[in-house]
């Protein structure tokens, strides 16, 4: 996994994370991904029809638990954050045009929090945005496979994704949460 660190004025701190999965996993979750269309353990969310959720207990799914929490994913954000952290939960989504972009804003709760795109084929905007306070656009993340972001304190960073979810495309992601136990030093 390579980490960029982006700090932002008011000391919230934004990871880029980049090849955050080993390539054979990867291919493994890829494939629960692309069975978004055929298997009943993806459902509809409650409140649209433009983005299903994974519910199952696939063996990827299985795996997927085991290496959020696991010291290869682990130390290399403690390292960089300076502060111990505990895997909480996982959700993967699969988002599909009309879902509509997403205004900005701030998670109700939480600690840190991070996204993973899972694609075969990348779009240049239909990452993640991040803010300032004020809601000025700072950046956005590519939609890139194997990539995402990690907020060090999700209810403190502004953001958003600006545009929908391209024709023809499906915008897979998992959003996972981990909570902070101490500092490291």
């Amino acid at each position: 996994m390579k980490i960029n660190s982006v700090v932002l004025a008011d000391k919230q701190t934004v990871l880029l994370l980049e090849d955050f999965f080993e390539a054979e996993f990867l291919e493994k979750l890829t494939r629960l991904f692309e069975q978004h269309t055929v298997s009943p353990d993806w459902i509809d969310a409650e409140w649209t029809s433009c983005r299903k959720i994974y519910c199952g207990n696939d063996p990827a799914y299985l795996e997927l638990l085991e290496v959020l929490a696991s010291p290869k994913i682990l130390t290399p954000i403690e390292q960089v954050l300076d502060k111990k952290i505990k895997f909480d939960s996982v959700k993967l989504w699969s988002d599909y045009p009309g879902f509509g972009p997403l205004q900005a804003h701030q998670e109700g709760s939480g600690q840190g929090q991070a996204q993973i795109y899972i694609t075969r084929k990348e779009h240049a905007t239909n990452g993640a945005s991040v803010l300032n306070n004020d809601k000025q656009m700072l950046f956005t993340l590519p939609y890139r496979n194997n990539y995402g972001w990690y907020f060090d304190e999700c209810t403190k960073v502004m953001h958003s994704r600006e545009f929908d979810v391209p024709a023809g495309a499906v915008r897979y992601s998992l959003i996972f949460w981990y909570n902070y136990e101490t500092k490291i030093h």
